[in-house]
């Protein structure tokens, strides 16, 4: 048997019976889209969908099926060589993973490895090759093209499919863009694309920026201010959202910078955290990034593709 000690063992007997032995080559997270701490209950109902583990927002794991048994109904063609882990998360599944529940991700991930030799390798497409992987990768849909970490089977060119419901967004863009840094964490490698150094402050250079700082990750500043973007033209629309008219708060990822670069945080980027950063990345300036492109913003990529600020 392959139990996880550090497990709640609620055996769902009728799904570890009857899937047959299976020797796991790839993990595959998911999110529940349930606020339900326990999927048990829903579990041990006959001809159920079932998951080995579930973790909750607090990093209590639950394991419902030993993983050297199939998995019923989770991650479709690829169920014969998946170890599948659901986790607790808002109803629509936008939420980021909590501390506690990467932690406790990071954790199952390192006991997978050393009990089943599944390498901490990012996967990059939905079969049997070994790795970590997640739901999308499987999943049919207009989803983001690479070399996003958010693509989907379409824009990866195929793969196993592991779910027959077009554009379904398991594991969400936040937690998804999360797991390069939980197999870091893990001690394993990632195979996260590497940003282009083009001076260029898009969608990929806020993704990385999200993961990087720790904050939810979209691909989006938020709520900021029109006349800086006019002004700073290497900030392209598809990483920034510019708001006419009255301020929602700002942005969690500004935010993040400006306690970094030791400023007020308001979440608000302008000419001073503009000034800050070119300082930082050891150049002068005015506060302003323009095209055709920008030294401070390529010195920032090349830290972001080492995994730094």
């Amino acid at each position: 048997m392959a139990i996880y000690p550090k497990a709640t063992w609620r055996k769902v007997a009728w799904a570890a019976i009857s899937r047959g032995a299976v020797k796991p080559t790839v993990v595959v997270l998911h999110s529940t889209a349930s606020e339900a701490t326990s999927q048990y209950n829903y579990f041990n109902t006959s001809k159920a969908a079932c998951s080995h583990f579930h973790v909750d927002r607090f990093g209590n794991v639950e394991q419902y099926i030993d993983t050297a048994n199939k998995s019923c109904s989770e991650t479709g063609a690829g169920n014969p060589y998946c170890v599948s882990i659901e986790t607790q998360s808002d109803l629509n599944a936008k939420d980021p993973w909590t501390a506690a529940q990467e932690t406790a991700i990071v954790e199952l991930l390192q006991w997978l490895n050393k009990t089943h030799g599944i390498p901490l390798v990012a996967k990059t497409k939905a079969d049997k090759t070994a790795g970590i992987g997640w739901h999308r990768l499987g999943v049919n849909g207009n989803f983001p093209a690479l070399p996003s970490v958010l693509a989907g089977r379409t824009q990866r060119g195929g793969g196993d499919l592991w779910s027959s419901a077009t554009g379904k967004t398991c594991p969400g863009d936040a937690r998804i863009t999360q797991i390069p840094g939980l197999i870091a964490r893990a001690g394993g490698a990632t195979t996260t694309p590497q940003l282009t150094v083009d001076g260029v402050w898009g969608r990929d250079t806020t993704l990385r920026l999200q993961q990087v700082l720790g904050t939810a990750a979209d691909g989006v500043i938020s709520d900021q201010t029109p006349a800086y973007g006019d002004k700073s033209t290497a900030l392209v629309e598809s990483g920034w959202e510019f708001v006419h008219g009255k301020s929602k708060g700002g942005s969690n990822l500004v935010r993040a910078i400006q306690k970094r670069l030791g400023l007020t945080q308001d979440g608000v980027f302008g000419p001073a955290t503009g000034k800050a950063l070119q300082a930082h990345y050891g150049f002068a300036g005015d506060g302003y990034f323009e095209m055709p492109n920008s030294n401070t913003i390529k010195a920032m990529q090349k830290a972001l593709n080492a995994g730094k600020f």
